[in-house]
């Protein structure tokens, strides 16, 4: 289960339920391989595109799990395009939580039937 308290976001990607999660070290290795800054929103707006959702999902997914690169993201998202915007917003929201916690009003979609705190993006048509 993520826990909004310490930045993590849920997204069923890859076949399964992940946690995607930030901490300062883990968005200083996004900023450098997305050649942004966090503290100048102007230019993170203009920088946001397939690759840095690409990017910061393999950062973000692999800092509270096993590593995963940005080939295998790609191939997930490849696999599932769908997935894109929900992915998107998971990226936003671990982001948002770690600068300011996890009082957010962003709305996510869990698999229906269950009761969740923090329920995962992207779990339409999911199946286990």
């Amino acid at each position: 289960m993520a826990n909004p308290c310490r930045g993590e976001a849920k997204l069923y990607i890859g076949g399964r339920e992940r946690i995607v999660a930030f901490d300062f070290n883990s968005l200083a290795d996004l900023e450098d391989v997305a050649g942004i800054s966090f503290l100048n929103s102007e230019q993170l707006e203009q920088r946001v595109g397939l690759r840095f959702i690409r990017d910061a999902l393999s950062i973000g997914l692999s800092s509270r799990g096993p590593k995963v690169t940005p080939r295998q993201v790609g191939t997930w998202l490849s696999d599932d395009p769908a997935i894109i915007g929900p992915a998107s917003m998971a990226v936003q929201q671990a982001i948002k939580r770690f600068f300011v916690g996890s009082n957010d009003d962003a709305p996510a979609s869990g698999k229906e039937g269950e009761e969740q705190s923090d329920p995962p993006v992207g779990t339409e048509g999911a199946s286990e």
